[in-house]
């Protein structure tokens, strides 16, 4: 019963369509009126008809909109206005819809042009040397969506000159102009009142932004009813048709790049201008989030303005030199991709975020004029890393992630070389010997690395290098910092000659190697630049990431294939067999190749975060004090006075190094401190993981507390001192405690990096600063079991009665004043049988068995090493003894003597002896400082009398 029912509903159904099909005004039977509302009414919903429009007002209380269409009914007259009201009434509607997405490019538009954007970095200035504005340039196929929603359509390729736009411009100039509200994409336009006028004046050189706009004209020809379309009167007719179509035009961008050292290159004036429209001009980071800020009625308004105005979309900016040239086109500082809907544009300009489409484009744009910059300047050339960093090919502010590109065949040369550079002694000298480096994957990563480094090498960027074993390691990164500032690319700060020495310590050379821990970059950068510019970015940290090819991985249906490495595998010089793993290249056989540890051809930057706990802001605070304190007490004053008198003098020289520092100057400066500040600090440092990390990195990033025999020395000297203090000083605690102040600054005397332990020497108590000596003992055992740091180095071997312990801080620091002075002398210069051009200090730093082999043979080392002990035992005779009160007399003679010799020692030294006579201490007082004279030479032995010649 019920399928018949069913059945007779579908025939009448049926029909109804047929009948209406034929005749739109055919009657209906009741029932077939009946089955045809049924059927339409599945489409349509309350309160509409069967059309779906509104059948009556929506609600109680009404307001009304532009949106107005026909209403067309049987026996209507049609009119060419109803007509044109429903056209514009769908033409509304369509762009009603597009405004459910931001205004932008949906798809394609791209530019190609032959030549463009190869500037020399060597043009004879920034603002000319580019290609002619006859280059024709071809704008292919896409689509785009202005601010009203309209579609600019460009079917199939266009092509055009650069000529043809600025004649245009020139007849009808006109200028970009601010949208009125922060944070959203907008090329509005005015009358540019400052351009040419009439077509008569050549256009200004500067950026101008090539756009976009909607255009229609009329299109064949259509007779007015009752005439006749012809060649003579009387001839009624209208245009049949508009046909749709897009306009190109240059627009000037008003602003000017300052003329400065900073700008040498066209590449200059694209990085600036690029920073200024992200940062500036588009989305300002001046007045992101100032008062009243999270207090205003910003966040109780509606989802973002509306938009009403015909704002043009731009496609790229160009730069029109002072030569009439094109310098660049760069197609992806104004351009906005369409990927986000208004109401979110509008949550993240609340919230101060820029827009996705903008961080999307600043991405591009860096790739982009990467790769333009590399295919003029290669990084890597003739076997050679290129002194060209982001800065010096013209970047500014960079996004928080990119991907730089790498030269494969440079790290398979650095890798197969019998003398491996990758940036890392250690890690060469176990690739020399056929190994590779202990927590990295093999040595091309190694090398991935150090190109990468040389990026920002110079910069005021700090790096740091890891290994991402999954790709999706990289876009989890890409997702975490999609919205965070730019990284802001500058020459590193001046440092203070004390703080570049503290600097080089962590880092364990000038080159600026890490050690690929947090805290301990943290600290380096700290010390870089101080807590005020760690707080104001004025540097930058970021985190190299080498992803590793998925040469082994299986794919669904084929299975692991061979064309995931080999295509690559000749690039990275692993063509003639598989690439061993690290295991295998430091002769470990582990039975598997190592193809897929293989690096692919880029390394990805990202920038880090910098949030401190406020317990460790406060630390570096209370460090830095410390530092400054002691800087204040070491530094010479503005006018350098004379090292006895204190008149006179010439400029300030440099300040004095970093070996003045003692720990009891340290001491005083950390006691100045809060109480409640030394209290945090104590925490700090007493904390497990915090000295966990102290012990495991130091060793690693300051060469001079990476032989773990010092550390074993370091304790049995202080038993030494303790125990010699014992009749002087009665108190346990206070005896320890000025023990190990007297052997922190002895073996800072000769190991610079041992200013680590006085530092917290001056904050600790003696056993616990005993114990992170010990850890840090340790840490340096782990690092010489992996090859990374020596056993033992020439100055240890050499000092075979164990390193000098001074009882008296000016003995000690004049030694390290003596001790700097023969390191910068040649080898020949200390001992002239051995006939080499390296510095003492260089064959110090080596092992035994390398400044055998720089020497030339164990008969030269013998001698280079007979020689430094006498130095070395000389130096400390003449430091012990003039560190003792001088005899009666002889330092007020000596003083005097200085005033009348201006500073020259030897000529001082000279005139007292005259006085002195046959005085037998005065003698051998005087013979010191004649020595100390000879060794340091008449500059630095001035500034070092202030160690033994007291005033009164």
């Amino acid at each position: 019963m019920l399928g018949s029912q069913n059945l007779a509903s579908e025939q009448a159904l049926l029909r109804a369509i047929a009948k209406r099909l034929s005749n739109s005004d055919a009657e209906l039977s009741t029932t077939e009126e009946a089955s045809f509302a049924a059927f339409v009414g599945k489409w349509g919903y309350g309160g509409t008809d069967y059309t779906g429009f509104p059948a009556a007002p929506g609600g109680d209380v009404n307001g009304w909109n532009s949106l107005l269409r026909t209403n067309w009914f049987n026996g209507r007259f049609m009119t060419a206005e109803a007509l044109r009201r429903q056209d514009a009434y769908f033409d509304y509607r369509a762009r009603l819809d597009a405004h459910a997405l931001m205004p932008g490019v949906a798809w394609g538009l791209g530019l190609t042009a032959e030549g463009i954007n190869a500037t020399d970095y060597h043009a004879e200035g920034p603002r000319q040397g580019g290609v002619s504005t006859e280059t024709p340039i071809t704008l292919h196929a896409g689509l785009a969506f202005d601010m009203i929603g309209r579609p600019l359509l460009v079917p199939t390729k266009f092509t055009f000159k650069l000529d043809q736009l600025i004649a245009l411009q020139k007849a009808k100039p006109r200028r970009v102009v601010g949208a009125g509200a922060q944070f959203a994409p907008c090329v509005c336009l005015a009358p540019d009142a400052g351009g040419p006028t009439g077509g008569s004046q050549a256009l200004r050189p500067g950026p101008y932004l090539l756009i976009i706009e909607a255009a229609e004209q009329p299109s064949g020809d259509a007779k007015v009813y009752g005439t006749v379309c012809g060649d003579g009167p009387p001839s009624t007719c209208q245009s049949d048709a508009w046909q749709g179509g897009f306009g190109l035009s240059l627009v000037r961008f008003p602003v000017d790049v300052p003329e400065d050292d900073t700008v040498r290159s066209p590449w200059d004036l694209r990085g600036v201008l690029s920073s200024y429209f992200f940062d500036v001009f588009e989305h300002s980071l001046i007045h992101r989030w100032d008062p009243p800020f999270a207090t205003d009625d910003g966040f109780c308004q509606g989802t973002g303005p509306g938009r009403r105005d015909t704002a043009a979309v731009a496609l790229a900016m160009v730069y029109l030199g002072e030569d009439g040239t094109a310098l660049w086109i760069d197609p992806w500082i104004p351009r906005r991709g369409i990927v986000s809907t208004p109401a979110e544009t509008a949550h993240r300009n609340t919230f101060g975020a820029p827009p996705r489409a903008a961080a999307w484009a600043r991405i591009h744009q860096f790739q982009c004029m990467l790769a333009d910059s590399l295919a003029v300047l290669p990084q890597n050339r003739d076997g050679h890393v290129l002194d060209y960093d982001l800065l010096r090919r013209g970047f500014r502010h960079i996004p928080p992630i990119g991907f730089l590109p790498i030269d494969p065949d440079y790290a398979a040369r650095q890798v197969a070389s019998q003398d491996p550079n990758t940036g890392n002694s250690a890690l060469d000298k176990v690739l020399a010997a056929g190994g590779t480096k202990a927590g990295m994957v093999s040595g091309y990563i190694a090398s991935a690395l150090t190109q990468a480094k040389t990026y920002f090498r110079g910069t005021n960027v700090t790096t740091y290098g890891v290994v991402a074993l999954h790709d999706d390691d990289i876009l989890e990164d890409l997702s975490n910092v999609f919205d965070k500032d730019p990284v802001q690319l500058d020459r590193p700060p001046t440092l203070h000659p004390i703080i570049r020495q503290l600097v080089e310590m962590l880092n364990g050379d000038v080159g600026g190697k890490k050690s690929g821990n947090g805290l301990i970059d943290l600290i380096t950068a700290f010390f870089t630049i101080g807590l005020d510019d760690l707080v104001n970015r004025r540097i930058e940290i970021v985190k190299l990431m080498v992803p590793l090819q998925g040469l082994v991985r299986k794919h669904p249906i084929l299975g692991i294939v061979a064309e995931d490495a080999q295509d690559q595998a000749a690039d990275w010089g692993a063509a003639a067999s598989p690439l061993l793993a690290a295991m295998e290249l430091a002769g470990i056989r582990q039975g598997r190749t190592g193809r897929e540890m293989l690096p692919r051809h880029f390394v990805v930057y990202v920038k880090q975060r910098l949030v401190l706990l406020d317990v460790l802001f406060m630390l570096l605070e209370m460090f830095q004090f410390m530092i400054d304190m002691a800087l204040q007490a070491y530094a010479p004053p503005e006018k350098e006075l004379d090292p006895t008198t204190g008149v006179g003098g010439a400029p300030a020289a440099v300040a004095a190094p970093a070996q003045y520092m003692t720990t009891y100057s340290m001491r005083m400066a950390y006691k100045a401190q809060p109480q409640e500040k030394q209290v945090m600090a104590d925490a700090i440092l007493e904390h497990p993981d915090i000295q966990a990390i102290m012990s495991r990195a130091l060793p690693l990033s300051v060469p001079d507390l990476a032989v773990a025999g010092r550390a074993e020395t370091f304790q049995a000297q202080v038993d030494a001192q303790d125990k010699a203090l014992t009749s002087t000083i009665r108190d346990p605690a206070q005896r320890r405690q000025a023990a190990v102040d007297r052997v922190a600054d002895s073996y800072a005397a000769v190991y610079p990096g041992f200013q680590v332990v006085q530092m917290f020497a001056a904050t600790r108590s003696a056993d616990q600063t005993e114990a992170l000596v010990q850890q840090i003992g340790q840490g340096a055992k782990t690092a010489e079991a992996l090859a990374v740091a020596p056993a033992q180095t020439t100055e240890d071997a050499v000092l075979a009665e164990g390193t000098p312990v001074f009882a008296n801080a000016d003995a000690a620091q004049l030694y390290a004043k003596l001790r700097d002075a023969t390191g910068e002398k040649t080898v020949q210069q200390l001992a002239p049988s051995v006939k080499s051009e390296l510095t003492v200090g260089e064959v110090l730093s080596r092992s035994p068995e390398e400044a055998t082999a720089l020497l030339g043979g164990a008969q030269n080392y013998a001698r280079f090493r007979t020689a430094y002990a006498a130095q070395a035992k000389r130096s400390v005779e003449v430091s012990q003894g003039l560190a003792v009160a001088a005899p009666a007399g002889v330092s007020d003679k000596l003083k005097t003597a200085l005033t009348g010799a201006k500073g020259d020692l030897t000529k001082a030294v000279k005139a007292v002896r005259t006085e002195v006579g046959d005085n037998a201490a005065a003698k051998a007082y005087l013979d010191h400082a004649s020595t100390v004279a000879t060794m340091l030479g008449a500059s630095k032995a001035a500034s070092a009398t202030r160690f033994f010649v007291k005033r009164g």
